[in-house]
């Protein structure tokens, strides 16, 4: 059991980002955090429902896994993230056992674990 795992966010992906947020607002359960855009590929919200924060991404139009997971799939949750204290020795770990890498940066690492859920593992090295 990895106790020093910590759940960062669970990212959505969307289609229409606006008719999302305009939507969690009519629900009056959510507070919405301030949108960016990431270049010209994808289009992020966060949104904290209770105590769980959800990133929504809309990809743009430049091609990316959001947008190949929105072609491929639909609307859905594309990936699970946790913050860890050493984000070096938690890959090298799900590495030895065989996972692969759809990412890696210093500060944070995707993992494809799609063959259970279709749902991506990121870490991201805790501050």
């Amino acid at each position: 059991m990895k106790e020093n795992w910590k759940l960062h966010h669970i990212a959505v992906i969307v289609q229409d980002m606006d008719e999302t947020i305009k939507y969690y607002k009519s629900l009056g359960i959510a507070t919405i955090e301030r949108e960016h855009i990431a270049g010209n590929r994808i289009k992020i919200r966060f949104v904290r429902v209770g105590t769980t924060p959800i990133e929504f991404v809309q990809p743009l139009t430049e091609p990316s896994n959001f947008k190949e997971f929105l072609e491929s799939n639909g609307e859905g949750v594309h990936h699970i993230c946790f913050t860890v204290d050493d984000i070096a020795k938690e890959t090298a770990e799900l590495v030895e056992k065989g996972v692969s890498l759809t990412w890696s940066s210093e500060t944070q690492t995707g993992f494809d674990t799609r063959k259970a859920g279709n749902i991506i593992l990121e870490l991201k090295q805790s501050e």
